[in-house]
């Protein structure tokens, strides 16, 4: 099931305390969905990506909820896949980058001739947990636009290019499973990971790549999401007891 809360041209939910939109159970998914990404469509219009973790892909509509513009069976060769989480590129909303629960990045083209899984890559050892591309504008070299972040149950995370199959940078300083790891929305070489032990680290590439710039313990509990601000001066973390801590 996907619901909408709000969309493109917003209508007015403030009498609702219900999605404005949802799908049907008889169509799309039929298993629990792992992960959902929204690009830009014609018209001012929007696309919901979303993937089950049985390796069903729903392409949907904004401003139509009913049934699936596209779906597609993941397979890579003859082998079924499961996935843990996808990204898409900011100049390349064509591409579906796509962790599995084997530690697989999966690459895809949705909107092919023939669509579908293109190539894969063993990236981690474990369950990959966040794929997070740079957020590029249109004045950023192409080379930094290319680069993406992978974060995973094998307690690393690593720096990727599009372009290359091999990790560029490996970082191996977390504490435990690394459950998310994000941009920074204004700094173009400033990410924050958080980890199973209730630590967030704030890298700088400028800077150093050995060691973070910040390590903090947030919490005692577990952390599993993390989130920047607009303008880049707060991130907003939860932990596994459902707290959430904003840090300047």
């Amino acid at each position: 099931l996907c619901a909408l809360a709000v969309s493109g041209e917003r209508p007015d939910t403030r009498q609702k305390h219900t999605p404005i939109a949802r799908t049907k159970f008889s169509l799309g998914h039929s298993h629990p969905l792992y992960s959902i990404v929204i690009t830009r469509s014609v018209q001012n219009r929007e696309n919901i990506i979303s993937v089950s973790n049985d390796g069903r892909l729903c392409v949907w509509d904004d401003h139509l909820l009913i049934e699936p513009k596209i779906e597609l069976d993941l397979n890579f060769g003859r082998e079924e896949i499961t996935t843990s989480c996808i990204a898409v590129p900011t100049r390349d909303t064509s591409l579906l980058v796509l962790g599995s629960d084997e530690g697989y990045v999966y690459k895809a083209r949705i909107h092919d001739d023939r669509p579908g899984i293109k190539s894969g890559l063993q990236s981690h050892q474990g369950p990959i947990t966040t794929i997070a591309f740079h957020p590029a504008d249109k004045q950023t070299p192409k080379e930094v636009a290319d680069l993406y972040l992978t974060s995973s149950y094998d307690w690393t995370c690593k720096l990727w290019s599009n372009s290359i199959d091999k990790p560029l940078i490996v970082f191996e300083q977390a504490h435990d499973y690394v459950h998310d790891i994000q941009w920074s929305p204004i700094h173009p070489s400033l990410f924050a990971m958080i980890d199973g032990s209730g630590i967030i680290t704030l890298w700088n590439l400028l800077e150093e790549t050995e060691v973070p710039i910040l390590t903090k313990q947030l919490s005692e509990y577990s952390l599993s999401r993390l989130r920047w601000s607009e303008d880049g001066k707060e991130i907003c973390v939860g932990d596994a007891t459902g707290k959430v801590f904003v840090y300047e």
